[in-house]
This record gives C-alpha cells, structure tokens and sequence, in this order.
C-alpha cells in the first residue's frame, strides 16, 4: 500500500491439497448445497487479496463485476 509503514512483501508458495474454491465446493456439497457464480466470485475475491478488507469493500468490489 501506498504510504504504508509496513514493506510489501510476498509469501511463498504452498502446497496444498485442495484450492479454497474446492475446499469451499466440498463444504457445501457435505450440506447440500450447490457453487454457484455468485458463491464463486465471492471465495475467488476473498482469496485473490492478501491484504485486510472488510465486508464492504468485498460488497463494492464485487459490484465493480457485475
């Protein structure tokens, strides 16, 4: 960020088992439910940022897709 205190950085990679789209999908399906787009974008939003964001700025920047 900008103006931030804090350095950037990136973390490295890891290995994982599943993608959190396919642990969510999983997650649902164990309740009977189904991935839809909008369920998609949101877990693909959540996970694309590394950064702290609030409910409305997810809300906002979802909207920015639609």
């Amino acid at each position: 960020m900008p103006g931030s205190r804090f350095p950037e950085f990136s973390l490295r990679s890891v290995r994982v088992k599943a993608t959190p789209l396919e642990r969510f999908g999983e997650f649902l399906r164990t309740r009977g439910k189904r991935i839809t787009r909008q369920r998609r974008w949101i877990v693909e939003q959540v996970f694309s940022h590394h950064v702290h964001f609030d409910a409305d700025e997810l809300m906002s920047h979802l909207a920015e897709m639609i």
